[in-house]
């Protein structure tokens, strides 16, 4: 069971900075898209 724990937090430490890197990236386009939008307007 202790593999398996530490098997499983290593993935999480691993996928962590994955996540934060894909949302910020999501994030910092849409504020692009956005603020494109708004000179538009």
């Amino acid at each position: 069971m202790e593999a398996i724990n530490y098997t499983s937090g290593l993935l999480w430490l691993c996928t962590w900075p994955v996540i934060i890197y894909v949302s910020y990236r999501f994030i910092a386009l849409n504020i692009d898209h956005f603020e494109a939008y708004l000179k538009d307007k």
